[in-house]
């Protein structure tokens, strides 16, 4: 999933409207804490700490198992899996 910096926040600022990121510091995004199974239970974006859950759900990822790269004018959003431990296995069927 890819979102424009404008639409991360406007998303974020939907439940946290005091929201504030800078993009031109070090860390604007950082994920602080995951799960024992490599889920993100917290994920900072700018002043705000956020559980991962609420970040699936504001961002609609479909799962806590993500991760993210920023880019000029975008956040790239790259989510394993479809949520509760369940993986998507491809169909070997034939």
């Amino acid at each position: 999933m890819e979102l424009t910096k404008d639409e991360l926040i406007n998303k974020l600022k939907e439940k946290y409207s005091d929201i504030e990121i800078d993009f031109n510091s070090e860390k604007p995004i950082e994920i602080t804490e995951y799960t024992e199974s490599k889920r993100v239970r917290t994920i900072r974006f700018g002043n705000s700490l956020i559980p991962g859950t609420m970040a699936r759900s504001l961002l609609g990822l479909k799962s806590t198992n993500f991760t993210f790269e920023i880019h000029d004018d975008t956040i790239v959003f790259f989510v394993i899996g479809y949520g509760h431990g369940v993986r998507n296995e491809p169909n070997r069927s034939r």
